[in-house]
């Protein structure tokens, strides 16, 4: 069990009757005179001929006709309009500059692609809140395609201005005592704030045996921070959980739970933590704080060892560690 603190940065869509085209019939009679009155205003012409041509004008009968369904017809635009859909979610850039949105911070079919011009001409990273419309795949396409971005971070796209990058700021000594103590009878975050306090911008680790409560006293931590300071954003993440502990920890903890359980794939489950953490970065950039909660960090190392031999590498590389360091590493 992890808990890791940022420091904020010092800046900133007609329906047409149908035309029914009447169309006179021209009826030949054959060597035949017509010689019969009708009492329904019959004109009739007849010629010496052999053909005779004989029109007749027949009462006007009303007939009920179906009535078209107005309901039926859709407009080409209404129509795809109807595939756009607004999406919110966290930005994960690719290798080749592309990136995904993925609303649960874990790769889904709900995940939404961007051109990597589009994140390049709008200076997006990484861990950025991205807001906007998407289009639903089509046939031979996997995922949604993003067709207008909104905002980023919050932000309106049109008011976005250059921010720093993260690792250019300044890390220094915690200055400031992030105190947990809310209700006196809970007595292990006093005992934390007198014994052993967290500073906002330090890095702590809780280690104890199995079943000793390493998860309530998380939450507790969790709760005092959201109480003490509303204005800092809260994160928890949880690598590896059973469902039923990720519910129990989105229903207590006031803040932005991402959870990966131990169904998913080890690389699902080591993403998760990594799109949290840059996440917090961006925030940091913006200059807000950020109190991060890791459940834990044994299980994250095991994920990540469990990544590298589904990869067949028979030795046990000196950099193994090396994703995990610079995850705890980031509190500054």
């Amino acid at each position: 069990m992890n808990f890791v603190h940022f420091s904020p940065s010092l800046i900133l869509i007609l329906a047409k009757k149908p035309m029914v085209k009447v169309v006179k019939s021209d009826i030949k009679v054959n060597d035949e005179k017509i010689e019969e009155k009708l009492d329904m205003k019959v004109k009739t012409e007849e010629t010496k001929s052999d053909n005779s041509r004989v029109e007749i004008k027949r009462p006007q009968v009303n007939v009920d006709r179906p009535q078209s369904n107005t309901n039926q017809t859709v407009n080409r635009p209404v129509l795809e309009a109807s595939n756009l859909e607004p999406i919110e979610g966290v930005l994960e850039v690719m290798q080749d500059g592309s990136g995904y949105v993925r609303p649960k911070f874990t790769p889904s079919t709900r995940d939404s692609y961007i051109a990597s011009n589009h994140v390049r001409r709008m200076w997006m990273r990484s861990g950025d809140l991205i807001a906007g419309v998407a289009r639903a795949p089509k046939v031979n396409e996997k995922y949604w395609g993003m067709v207008r971005i909104e905002r980023i971070n919050g932000v309106d796209v049109r008011q976005m201005t250059p921010r720093p990058e993260f690792k250019d700021l300044v890390p220094i000594y915690a200055e400031k005592q992030v105190k947990l103590e809310t209700d006196p009878s809970i007595l292990s975050t006093r005992i934390i704030d007198l014994f052993c306090p967290i500073g906002f911008g330090q890095r702590g680790m809780i280690v104890s045996p199995p079943k000793a409560g390493k998860t309530t006293l998380l939450k507790e931590i969790a709760n005092g921070v959201a109480v003490n300071y509303p204005e800092v954003h809260l994160m928890a993440v949880l690598v590896g959980e059973r469902p039923e502990e990720v519910t129990d920890m989105q229903r207590f903890i006031k803040g932005e739970v991402i959870a990966s359980s131990f169904d998913q794939r080890p690389e699902e489950q080591t993403r998760a933590a990594e799109i949290a953490i840059e996440r917090a970065r961006r925030l940091v950039e913006l200059g807000k704080d950020v109190f991060m909660v890791f459940d834990w960090q044994y299980r994250l190392q095991e994920e990540l060892c469990r990544e590298v031999l589904i990869r067949q590498l028979c030795i046990l590389q000196r950099n193994f560690l090396e994703r995990p360091e610079i995850l705890n590493m980031a509190g500054r």
